[in-house]
């Protein structure tokens, strides 16, 4: 399930159509396993996972919850975005605020995204990102806020609130930043093919992966000279259109900002 949404009234009624799965007993060959228990799907009754008897289940629609209530109370009513939720209980969201930046082709949205699960795979995750209006592009900033973390053990209950309210202060105090940053990027010529091999090769992208993204870049095609900002969009390009799991696009795109910040 993916749903788009482009204000807090439709991602309020996406929430209410969210799972709310539930512990239950494990059992082998008859005997109650009391070290480990079952999170079980409230809507399909599959099992999602068998964890430790230490997990604790953080549901997803009080996660979301939480961020509605936050961002009410900034009076963020128009943002926009998707809440996608997966069979094997896995929610991402993209939350994408009413404020911008610019490259040379147009408006860049900025804002943040969240993700959570249920069969044991990640934490809970607020982090910042953005979206490139002209070509859909998705991208993980992480320079625009710290990311908040919260692990499925201990207490469930997590300050989202307090969460939203310090990730979109910080994105929208760090504005200049990542607008020189892009300028920056922009400026930044590559001077040959072994210089942008590099870059890609420093991010973690193998040769077939450098492969495609060559391919939405104008490198060697037009003899326009490439930059920073040219090749970490070929990037987000690819993996914004690529048939894969959203943890792996958010893990892709993350790698990317590799690129994007230049560390010398």
């Amino acid at each position: 399930m993916k749903e788009q949404f482009s204000n807090l009234v439709q991602l309020d009624q996406t929430i209410k159509t969210l799972d709310e799965p539930v512990f239950g007993e494990v059992s082998i060959n008859g005997f109650h396993q009391k070290d480990f228990k079952a999170v079980v799907s409230a809507k399909t009754k599959k099992t999602l996972a068998v964890v430790s008897k230490k997990y604790c289940i953080v549901q997803s629609k009080s996660v979301l919850n939480q961020v509605v209530s936050a961002l009410h109370k900034l009076d963020m009513k128009n943002v926009s975005g998707y809440v996608t939720e997966t069979i094997n209980g896995k929610t991402y969201a993209r939350i994408m605020l009413p404020y911008f930046v610019e490259d040379n082709k147009g408006k860049i949205q900025v804002g943040f995204y969240i993700s959570n699960s249920y069969d044991a795979t990640m934490r809970v995750r607020l982090f910042a990102g953005a979206y490139r209006l002209i070509c859909s592009n998705g991208m993980v900033i992480a320079v625009m806020g710290k990311e908040s973390v919260r692990k499925h053990i201990g207490k469930a209950d997590i300050d989202v609130e307090s969460a939203v309210n310090r990730i979109v202060n910080t994105i929208i105090q760090n504005l200049p930043s990542l607008q020189k940053i892009i300028d920056d990027a922009m400026n930044d010529l590559i001077g040959t093919k072994d210089d942008a091999d590099k870059l890609l090769k420093d991010a973690g992208f193998g040769k077939n992966l450098m492969k495609k993204i060559y391919e939405r870049t104008t490198f060697d095609t037009n003899g326009q000279a490439l930059t920073r900002w040219d090749l970490y969009n070929g990037v987000t390009n690819l993996f914004s259109r690529m048939n894969r799991s959203e943890s792996s696009v958010i893990k892709n795109l993350e790698k990317a900002e590799k690129i994007l910040v230049r560390v010398d």
